[in-house]
């Protein structure tokens, strides 16, 4: 754990997990398996470069991009440049927060998934963590082994 000017740094690594996927009202989470298929990556981030390398990195062959800008309103008219842009896609892969806002459009069925990710953060940092939330909110010391991890 480093200290700088008093303050604590903690490292987080935020990792491909899933993809998920609409399905009824409902979200269901499948392996992801990219290698080689043809991906339309959409989102609305402030810089999404993170996320175009992440579906590289799972083997995605990514066809195009869509960017719209942070927290964006998908409209109908959006829809439609989404649907028009997917041909010849396998998937439109979008963020979760993404997802939210798209999952209401007519999406051909197994078409729209979001890219779920797993943030994980050393052993190290993790118990620092822990201790100094429970050190905020007044867990005796002595409890904080019965409460973490």
């Amino acid at each position: 754990m480093k200290e700088l000017s008093g303050s604590r740094i903690f490292h987080a690594f935020a990792r491909p997990h899933s993809l998920v996927q609409p399905d009824r009202g409902e979200w269901r989470e499948t392996p992801i398996v990219l290698g080689g298929r043809r991906v339309l990556a959409v989102s609305g981030l402030a810089d999404p470069s993170g996320f175009h390398a992440m579906i590289r990195e799972l083997d995605g062959d990514l066809m195009g991009v869509l960017e719209y800008p942070d927290h964006h309103s998908y409209t109908a008219d959006d829809w439609h440049e989404i649907a028009e842009a997917a041909r010849g896609a396998d998937l439109i892969i979008t963020t979760e927060k993404d997802l939210i806002k798209l999952e209401r459009f007519p999406f051909a069925r197994d078409t729209l998934y979001a890219l779920r990710l797993e943030v994980t953060m050393p052993d190290e940092d993790a118990k620092a963590l822990d201790q100094l939330i429970f050190e905020r909110i007044g867990v005796p010391p002595g409890e904080v082994s019965q409460h973490a991890h």
